[in-house]
C-alpha cells in the first residue's frame, strides 16, 4: 500500500512506503470497533465489592486486542519507511546537458554537491536517479560508476582533480546505463549495490559520476540530455577527455550560468553500527607542497548509523603528541606546511560498540622554489627536496625569460627532476658544471626521459 505525505521541508518531497501489515492492522482495528461494548456489571455490586472488583472483559474482545497489540509491536519494530528526496524539490528545469551519463567524450566525469538542508533526512541512500529531458540516438550501453562521500563544505572553492574528489568516496554502483533505461521526461534510477550511509547534520553529500565509454566516445553530444537547475554557488564541476581518463583539474560552468544535475535519492532508515570499527589505512598523499590542500580518507567504510569520526595530527612524531582536528567526517582536508602525521579514530556508538584507529600516515612537505624571470637568480641547497615552479607558480613561464635556479650537488649527490610535460610544452635546462679540487676522477652523466 502506497501512502503519500506532504513534504516536510521545502527542499524535498517525501513519499513513505509502509509494510502491507498496516492494512491488516487497520482491518483488525475496524473489526474491534464494530463489536458491542462489554462492561463489568458494576450496578449490582456493593461498595465493598466495587472497591475490590475484578474487571471482566469478553474473551473474544480480549483475544482480538491481544492480537492487535502484538501486531502493533511488530509493526513498530519492523516498519520500513523510505524517503524519496528530489533536489531541487520542484525538479526545476533550467537547462539540459549531457553531463551525468553522457559520453560524447570517451571519458566524462561530473561531481555535484547536495546540501544537508536540501536532503533533509538521514539514513542509507539505496537508489539514485537523474531526470531525462530528452534522448536522441543514445548509445546502446554506457559503462558508468557512481561514487558518494560526505563533505563539510557545500561548494567547490576551486577546481580539483578526479582523484582528489574520489579520495574518501565509496563506489556505490557500477554497471551499464542502457538506452532502454532512458525515457524522456522520466527519472532514470539505479538501485545502489552498496547503500551509502548518509549521516546529515553538518555533512553534505557529494556524488561523483564516471562515464567510461572509452576511445573518442560512443554517442553524439545531444544523445542524452539530463535536467539541470540553476544554483547561486559552484556546486558542480566536470572533466572530459578522449582516449584516456582525465587526470588534470576540472572545469566550472560560467558564473552567469551556474548549474547542477537534478537528483532523486531514495533513503531508508539506517541500521545501527555494531562492534569495533576497523578503518584500516589512512589514505592520501605521502608528500605535498607546503600550504597545498590534501585529501585524507579511510581505507574501509564503517556501515550503520551512530558512527563518529575524530581526526588527529602531530607535527612532532608518529607517536604524538596529538591534536584533535577535522570536522567529524570520514575525510579530512588539511593544508600542512611542515611534516605532519595523521590518523583517525572511528567510534561505533551502539551498545557493544567500540573505537578503532586508522594507521598513522606521514605527510612530508616539499618546498616550492620559483625560477626567476631574470635579474637576481636563486639556488637550492644540496639535499633539499623542492618543487621547481615558474616565477608565478602557475606553470606559465614568461617568453624570453633569462632567470635560473642553481641546484647544488656536492660529492656523489644525484639530482632527480620529475614532473609533467603537456603537449606543446617546453623544458629548458641549462647546465653549469663547476668542480673544485682534483678533476681527473670526476664524472657527470645527464639524461632526459619522457613518459606519457
Amino acid at each position: 500500500m502506497l501512502l503519500s505525505a506532504q513534504s516536510v521541508a521545502s527542499s524535498k518531497t517525501t513519499t513513505p512506503y509502509f509494510d502491507l501489515r498496516t492494512a491488516l492492522l487497520k482491518r483488525m482495528a475496524n473489526a474491534a470497533r464494530a463489536l458491542p461494548p462489554i462492561y463489568p456489571n458494576l450496578q449490582t455490586q456493593t461498595p465493598a465489592q466495587m472497591r475490590n472488583h475484578t474487571l471482566s472483559v469478553s474473551p473474544r474482545r480480549t483475544s482480538l486486542w491481544r492480537n492487535v497489540a502484538l501486531l502493533g509491536a511488530l509493526l513498530v519494530s519492523g516498519i520500513a519507511v523510505m524517503a524519496q528526496v528530489t533536489i531541487p524539490a520542484a525538479n526545476t528545469n533550467s537547462t539540459s546537458n549531457r553531463k551525468g551519463y553522457g559520453n560524447y567524450f570517451g571519458f566524462e566525469r561530473t561531481a555535484s554537491i547536495y546540501t544537508a538542508a536540501e536532503i533533509g533526512t538521514t539514513g542509507n541512500v539505496t537508489a539514485f536517479g537523474l531526470y531525462v529531458n530528452s534522448v536522441s540516438a543514445p548509445a546502446a550501453s554506457t559503462p558508468v560508476e557512481i561514487w558518494m562521500k560526505e563533505r563539510s563544505t557545500s561548494t567547490f572553492a576551486s577546481t580539483s582533480t578526479v582523484a582528489a574528489e574520489l579520495t574518501g568516496a565509496t563506489m556505490v554502483w557500477s554497471g551499464n546505463v542502457t538506452s532502454g533505461m532512458l525515457v524522456a521526461n522520466n527519472w532514470t534510477t539505479v538501485t545502489l549495490t552498496t547503500p551509502f550511509n548518509y549521516t546529515g547534520g553538518a555533512n553534505n553529500l557529494e556524488v561523483i559520476i564516471l562515464a567510461n565509454a572509452g576511445g573518442g566516445g560512443n554517442e553524439g553530444t545531444s544523445a542524452k540530455q539530463f535536467r539541470h537547475s540553476a544554483t547561486t554557488v559552484q556546486q558542480s564541476q566536470y572533466w572530459q577527455q578522449d582516449n584516456t581518463a582525465p587526470t588534470g583539474t576540472g572545469s566550472f560552468t560560467t558564473v552567469a550560468s551556474l548549474r547542477r544535475l537534478n537528483a532523486q535519492l531514495t533513503i531508508a532508515p539506517g541500521s545501527p553500527c555494531a562492534g569495533t570499527p576497523t578503518p584500516g589505512n589512512t589514505t592520501g598523499p605521502t608528500s605535498s607542497v607546503s600550504g597545498a590542500t590534501i585529501a585524507l580518507g579511510l581505507q574501509n567504510v564503517t556501515a550503520g548509523s551512530g558512527v563518529t569520526y575524530q581526526w588527529y595530527s602531530s607535527t612532532v612524531s608518529n607517536s604524538g603528541p596529538w591534536t584533535m582536528v577535522g570536522t567529524g567526517l570520514s575525510s579530512y582536508n588539511p593544508a600542512p606546511t611542515v611534516q605532519t602525521w595523521y590518523y583517525c579514530e572511528v567510534t561505533c556508538g551502539s551498545i557493544g560498540g567500540g573505537t578503532g584507529s586508522s594507521a598513522v600516515k606521514q605527510v612530508d612537505i616539499t618546498i616550492q622554489t620559483l625560477v626567476p624571470t631574470g635579474g637576481v637568480n636563486n639556488s637550492v641547497s644540496c639535499g633539499t627536496n623542492t618543487a621547481l615552479l615558474d616565477h608565478a607558480g602557475n606553470g606559465n613561464y614568461s617568453s624570453g625569460a633569462s632567470g635560473y635556479t642553481v641546484l647544488n650537488a656536492l660529492g656523489t649527490a644525484v639530482i632527480n627532476i620529475s614532473g609533467t610535460l603537456f603537449d606543446r610544452s617546453y623544458l629548458r635546462l641549462r647546465l653549469h658544471l663547476q668542480w673544485s679540487g682534483n678533476r681527473r676522477n670526476s664524472s657527470f652523466r645527464f639524461s632526459v626521459q619522457r613518459s606519457r
